[in-house]
């Protein structure tokens, strides 16, 4: 019998992080589960951790080569058996009420096809350093989507049978996610859950490994898209995030993610 809920996890050298990942999934108060891991290239201490685990509901998919975030990640939905497709990352821990919560959501309100929810960061130690909120109803989340991503793509579950046929667009080197949100939400709702579900990590390799020039062009030609080609009219503040994220361009990277941090410690 097939599950309910598919957690998708892909995993690229996750280090010291992936078995607080891993163990916070299994310890679910919702049960009706099988996590897949996509193997993307992953080095001998990240397989050997994976190994070791013997519980029935892991699935490990092994790509020999490292075929990045979005195409492991659009393997990994082929592979998903459940109605709900739950996203996780390798570095962050699930709330232990996580799948249970948004399950319940999701067969009361069948018009949503995604729901995230609020989070909370961590440091490489576990430690707290802030916490971001999301707009939580279908409404809001639709006159704000053009000022930011209104789902963290960790915390978002996913009905998969609304999924479109081309999940995230290959053309697109970050910033898929908020691409894949605007294509949904054409013609479904999304929403959040005003709990803190999920503990996202803010490590010093995560923040490494921003290429902040990069998301900052893809997430502008999104937003731009999403006017020109999806249908969305934006509002005045949204013309002034255009404009202000135009004007900002040249900035240099580093000056850029000082600013990221600074804007997430401040939620």
């Amino acid at each position: 019998m097939k599950p309910l809920v598919s957690v998708l996890m892909p995993v690229h050298h996750s280090g010291k992080y992936l078995e607080d990942a891993i163990t916070s999934v299994l310890n679910q108060a919702y049960g009706d589960f099988e996590l897949i891991i996509i193997d993307d290239g992953s080095n001998a201490a990240c397989k050997q951790m994976i190994g070791n685990y013997t519980d029935t509901r892991i699935k490990v998919h092994v790509n020999k080569n490292n075929i990045g975030i979005s195409r492991a990640l659009k393997k990994g939905f082929d592979q998903c058996d459940g109605r709900y497709i739950a996203r996780m990352d390798a570095d962050d821990i699930m709330d232990p009420n996580r799948l249970e919560e948004q399950v319940k959501y999701m067969e009361s309100n069948q018009e949503v096809a995604v729901l995230g929810s609020w989070i909370t960061l961590i440091d490489d130690r576990n430690r707290i350093i802030g916490k971001r909120q999301y707009p939580v109803e279908p409404e809001e989340i639709r006159r704000k989507i053009l000022i930011r991503n209104p789902v963290a793509h960790p915390t978002a579950m996913v009905r998969k049978a609304m999924l479109p046929k081309t999940v995230f667009d290959d053309r697109l080197i970050t910033a898929q996610d908020y691409d894949l949100w605007l294509r949904i939400g054409r013609k479904y709702a999304l929403a959040n859950l005003p709990l803190y579900l999920l503990k996202y990590r803010l490590h010093e390799g995560a923040i490494k490994s921003r290429r902040a020039n990069r998301t900052h062009l893809d997430t502008l030609n999104i937003k731009l898209r999403a006017i020109l080609f999806y249908g969305y009219k934006p509002g005045l503040l949204a013309v002034l995030y255009l404009l202000g994220e135009t004007l900002a361009l040249p900035l240099p990277s580093r000056l850029k993610r000082k600013l990221y941090l600074k804007m997430v410690a401040q939620q």
